[in-house]
C-alpha cells in the first residue's frame, strides 16, 4: 500500500473538513453579529416608541390639568353668580315687602281720613323717614325688569352648566385615552421583553453550537497548521474507506 498517497488523501480530506468547519463557524459568527444588530435596533425602536408614548401621555396629562383648572374656574364663576342671584333675590323680596307694607299703611291712612288714593302717581314724603313710595304700575315695571334680569342670569347659569357638562365629558374621555395609553405601553413593554428574550435565547443557542463545533474540531483553531497522525485501521475505514 502506498502510504504517502494515502496520507495525502487523508490530509486533503482533513483540509476540506477544516475549511467546511471554519466556514460554518464564520457563518455562525455572522449570524450572531446580525442578531446583535437586530437586537440593538429593536431596543432602539422600543425606546423611541416608549419616548413617544411618554410624550403623548405627558401632553394628555397637561391637557387634563388645564381642563381641571378651567372646570374649577367655571365652578367658581357659577358659585359667584348663584351667590349674587341669591343676594339680589333676597334684596328684591325685602324691598317688595317693604314697599307693600308702606302702601298698605298709607292706604289705611287715606281710608281712615276718607280720602281717595291718587292712582298712577308717585307719593313723596309719605310714611316714616320720608320714604319715597311708588305706584303699583311703576312697581310692576320694576318687578318686570328685575324678572328679566333674573331670567338673563338664569340663562347665563344654564350656559355655564352646559359648558361644565361638556368639560366633564371631555375629562372622562381623556381619562379613557390615558387608560388606553397605559395599556398600550404595558403591552409594548411585554412584547419587547419577549422579543429580547427570544433573541437572547437564539444567540445563546448559537454560541453553544459554536463552542461544540470548536471543541469537536480543535484543528480549526490552529491557524492552518495540520499535524497528521496515522489513524488506526477502524478510523481509516470510517473516514475514507481505505486499508
Amino acid at each position: 500500500m502506498d502510504w504517502g498517497h494515502h496520507y495525502a488523501i487523508m490530509n486533503t480530506v482533513k483540509e476540506k473538513n477544516k475549511i467546511h468547519v471554519n466556514e460554518r463557524i464564520q457563518y455562525i459568527h455572522t449570524l450572531l453579529k446580525e442578531l446583535e444588530l437586530k437586537n440593538v435596533l429593536i431596543e432602539q425602536k422600543s425606546k423611541e416608541d416608549q419616548a413617544k408614548l411618554e410624550s403623548e401621555k405627558t401632553e394628555m396629562i397637561n391637557q387634563i390639568l388645564k381642563l381641571e383648572k378651567q372646570l374649577q374656574s367655571k365652578e367658581s364663576i357659577v358659585t359667584e353668580l348663584q351667590a349674587k342671584m341669591d343676594v339680589q333675590w333676597k334684596f328684591k323680596i325685602f324691598r317688595f315687602y317693604e314697599k307693600n307694607y308702606y302702601i298698605k299703611f298709607l292706604t289705611q291712612q287715606y281710608l281712615a281720613k276718607g280720602s281717595m288714593m291718587p292712582h298712577g302717581k308717585t307719593w313723596k314724603n309719605q310714611g316714616k323717614n320720608g320714604m319715597k313710595l311708588l305706584s303699583p304700575i311703576v312697581m310692576k315695571k320694576q318687578n318686570t325688569g328685575v324678572q328679566t334680569q333674573n331670567d338673563e342670569q338664569k340663562a347665563v347659569i344654564e350656559i355655564q352648566k352646559k359648558k361644565l357638562t361638556e368639560l366633564n365629558a371631555i375629562n372622562t374621555n381623556h381619562e379613557k385615552v390615558e387608560i388606553n395609553l397605559r395599556s398600550k405601553i404595558t403591552e409594548l413593554e411585554k412584547t419587547n421583553e419577549r422579543k429580547i428574550e427570544l433573541k437572547n435565547k437564539e444567540i445563546n443557542e448559537l454560541v453553544e453550537k459554536t463552542k461544540i463545533i470548536e471543541s469537536n474540531n480543535p484543528q480549526s483553531n490552529q491557524n492552518g497548521e495540520n499535524v497528521f497522525q496515522p489513524p488506526v485501521k477502524k478510523n481509516r475505514i470510517e473516514m475514507c474507506g481505505l486499508i
